[in-house]
């Protein structure tokens, strides 16, 4: 359809000048842009002579065209869109380009972005074929939460609830360490902490869809070390059922490796070791040798061992008033 056609006269014979007449108004030995049809060509030498003639010009018997199907985008902010061409009519063969600028021989283009593409189709005479917007969709983007870094005590079990986005049913759970402790699962959506670990611990968990999409996230586990360890100022070993012993106080799990308490001249008055903090029987009741002691300052030194293996000393004063 379109006026692209050209024609050129070959004159033998007669006298030379020549006047070349078209039917459509052109003159000359060459006519260009015509659009398919007859011509009719007179042509007249210089004695008057004049010979008639005509030409068909052809077009393709079926308009270049082209249909298309697409492949969106696989994941999120991916490039392996496609669109596929499938082209008749026109002359082959034919060549492809998105940008007008760079064609392919190949109906298959393929590592695009999400977007509209138009295609741009030219066949072998240079005639040219424009699809229609063409859409590549991609998906939402797949996403994984494990929350805020989590404060937990020695001993605790923590269960982790991702919160996860996704169009597509995920097929796989990988969950990693960075640091000592353990899972009840490492590839399941919902695993526990097991045994009890006492430094910070970062585990990580990948997530992958059905078509190969994956998301991460990490979460960090911080410990929290409570080294708090109490004796009294002062303890009154008058039997009234108050307070009548010296009693080291702290968190449970913390064990006394050594208890000493001294007199004023530094002589051991109490000694014991390898009891549980808090226990009410192993604090000094006041005696020694089997004497009460006399109300004064004593002076004390405790060894300790925290859940966690670590050990402390500390030492300090006391009252003892009767």
């Amino acid at each position: 359809g379109a006026a692209t056609g050209a024609a050129v006269v070959d004159v033998d014979g007669g006298t030379a000048p020549y006047m070349v007449d078209w039917s459509n108004g052109n003159t000359g030995f060459t006519a260009g842009a015509l659009a398919a049809g007859m011509y009719e060509i007179s042509v007249t030498d210089a004695n008057g002579c004049e010979q008639i003639g005509s030409t068909e010009i052809l077009q393709p018997a079926v308009p270049l065209t082209a249909d298309y199907t697409t492949e969106d985008v696989s994941c999120y902010g991916g490039e392996n869109g496609r669109i596929s061409l499938t082209t008749s009519g026109g002359t082959k063969p034919y060549r492809y380009s998105l940008d007008g600028e760079n064609f392919v021989g190949s109906e298959l283009l393929i590592a695009l972005e999400p977007g509209y593409y138009q295609v741009i189709v030219e066949d072998a005479n240079g005639c040219t074929f424009v699809t229609s917007d063409i859409l590549i969709n991609e998906p939402d983007p797949l996403t994984v939460n494990l929350g805020a870094d989590i404060l937990m005590e020695f001993g605790d079990v923590i269960t982790f609830m991702p919160e996860i986005q996704s169009t597509n049913p995920i097929v796989n759970y990988t969950w990693s360490a960075n640091g000592p402790g353990e899972l009840t699962c490492y590839d399941c959506p919902n695993p526990s902490t097991v045994d009890s670990f006492d430094v910070q611990t970062s585990f990580l968990l990948t997530i992958e869809d059905i078509n190969g999409c994956t998301a991460q996230d990490r979460v960090n586990l911080v410990v929290r070390k409570e080294r708090r360890v109490y004796v009294p100022t002062g303890f009154t070993p008058n039997n009234d059922g108050s307070n009548d012993r010296l009693i080291v106080h702290g968190e449970d799990g913390t064990y006394i490796k050594l208890f000493q308490v001294f007199d004023r001249w530094g002589e051991i008055v109490y000694q014991n070791g390898n009891f549980p903090i808090n226990d009410e029987i192993s604090g000094w009741d006041g005696f020694f040798r089997g004497q009460a002691m006399n109300s004064g300052v004593y002076i004390w030194y405790l060894e300790v061992e925290y859940f966690d293996g670590e050990e402390e000393s500390y030492k300090g004063s006391t009252n003892l008033i009767r």
